[in-house]
Formats: C-alpha cells, structure tokens, sequence
C-alpha cells in the first residue's frame, strides 16, 4: 500500500478557508486544474534546495514537471509541477515523505510560504 502526501503554495490553503470547504470539498476543489495557484519562482526555489539538503536528486525533468529520487528511500517518488508537488511512498519510507513534507510546513525559510495536504490524514495540516 502506498501514502501521497501533496504540498502548494499557501495561497491555496487561504483560498479554500476563505471558502469554508469541508475536507471532501478541499479534496474536490483540488483536482480541478483551474482551482490551483502556481508557485512563485522563490517558491520553487526554496523547494529545490530544500529537496537536494535532505538528499533528493532530480531524476529528471520535462515541459510540465520535475521528478525527484532519494537513494536512501528506494520506494520515494516525488513530481514537483508549477502549482504542487507531490510525495509518494511506500512501507518504512512513508515516514520520509512525511517529514519532508511538513519541513514544508515548520521548518525556518519555508514556513509561511507551502500548505501541506494529507489526505490520509485529515486534509491541511496545522
């Protein structure tokens, strides 16, 4: 069984508090294409630096998303695009993708600009 965890600008956490969403209608509004917001180009940034501090390698890159590996996670994806990116893991790797991701979320230099949304785990976490 594998875990996802996504992270977005926080514009996008705003947006959908300012619409009172239920977690099945965050989780709806966020597969609309049209619904997200790009991040900023400090945002992707910050996210690539911050990938390559805790040992993630891009693995490769296209038009519309960049893809990261970690050696020491063997069964970690992650696909960043221009408005989220994305964790995947499986078995004691989850526990990775979940740290990782809410560095996103607490960590100095990347506070206050990602949302991290786990939808396993009660949608936007706090």
């Amino acid at each position: 069984m594998s875990y996802s965890i996504s992270v977005y600008p926080i514009q996008l956490l705003e947006k959908t508090q300012e619409l009172n969403l239920t977690f099945d209608d965050v989780f709806n509004f966020l597969e609309k294409e049209e619904n997200l917001i790009d991040f900023t180009d400090e945002q992707l940034e910050k996210i690539d630096e911050h990938l390559i501090y805790r040992g993630y390698k891009s693995k490769g890159k296209s038009k519309s998303r960049k893809d990261y590996t970690n050696k020491k996670y063997p069964s970690v994806s992650v696909m960043l695009t221009k408005n989220g990116f994305f964790f995947n893991a499986r078995g004691e790797d989850v526990m990775e993708i979940t740290m990782t991701a809410l560095d996103f979320k607490s960590s100095y230099g990347l506070r206050g600009f990602f949302a991290v949304f786990d939808s396993q785990n009660n949608g936007w976490q706090e």
